[in-house]
């Protein structure tokens, strides 16, 4: 009997021991069910990679062909050039030379389409008398005869240069009907040297008053360029006459004419 009650528990024992068994068999079955979904995700990421690079491969296969269809391209398209510039062999230097003077000569035609004009500095502007009857006045006093008709233009214009408010006349700008009546108020004013408002009219104060030919702003700043560069040579003067500026070194010297930027660097 006791041997039948032992045999019963060792029997039990293993049943309990089949029963753990089934346990870590079940546990085996899910992790082996995990690795199985694992491994479909793991297949289905390498295929969607797998498209990609196929698809990566097929942009830089359509690249490399545009590349090399554009390095085609290019290369004619210098070769055309080569070929075109073979056929008129120009320098800089030729170029120049039909450049320059044809600069050179639109500075004269606008300068002749302006030759008669004058900017007067430093004319009072007032309440009591018109400009055209100060300008009249200032004539006048330079003992130059101008009536009324051969003033073809007048008007007051503000300096480019201020950049601030002053109480400074703005400067007038007058058209004259003729070169030669121009050349006769610029000669008489260079004769009398200095000239005053006072001069003009009594009422007005001792201001001096200043006399130039109208420039175009190409010329303008062609003379004013001239003149910072000749100033540190010691030159004597620079003036335009017919739409050239011109100058010289001193008194024994000849009259040079200053047409482009690199007449200009000869000086220096």
């Amino acid at each position: 009997m006791d041997v039948a009650m032992r045999d019963v528990s060792h029997i039990k024992n293993k049943l309990g021991d089949l029963d753990e068994l089934k346990v870590d068999i079940r546990g085996c079955l899910n992790k082996l069910n995990s690795l199985t979904d694992n491994n479909a995700a793991v297949e289905e990421t390498t295929e969607n990679l797998t498209r990609e690079h196929r698809v990566l491969v097929d942009r830089l296969e359509a690249f490399e062909t545009r590349c090399s269809d554009h390095d085609k391209e290019i290369t004619d398209r210098m070769h055309s050039l080569a070929t075109r510039f073979s056929k008129h062999p120009c320098t800089a230097s030729d170029i120049s030379n039909v450049v320059l003077p044809l600069t050179a000569r639109i500075r004269t035609i606008e300068y002749e389409k302006y030759c008669s004009n004058l900017i007067i500095s430093g004319l009072p502007e007032t309440s009591y008398l018109s400009d055209h009857d100060t300008v009249l006045l200032l004539f006048g006093t330079l003992n130059v005869t101008v009536d009324s008709t051969q003033i073809t233009e007048l008007s007051r214009v503000r300096s480019t240069t201020t950049t601030t408010t002053t109480d400074k006349p703005r400067m007038l700008f007058i058209g004259l009907s003729s070169l030669e009546l121009r050349n006769a108020v610029l000669t008489s004013k260079r004769l009398k040297s200095t000239l005053t408002a006072k001069e003009v009219n009594a009422s007005f104060s001792d201001s001096r008053i200043y006399i130039n030919e109208y420039l175009p702003s190409d010329l303008y700043k062609l003379l004013r360029a001239t003149r910072d560069a000749a100033r540190t040579k010691n030159y004597q003067g620079f003036w335009v006459r017919n739409g050239t500026v011109k100058g010289k070194k001193d008194n024994n010297s000849t009259i040079i004419e200053i047409k482009n930027l690199e007449d200009i660097e000869r000086l220096l």
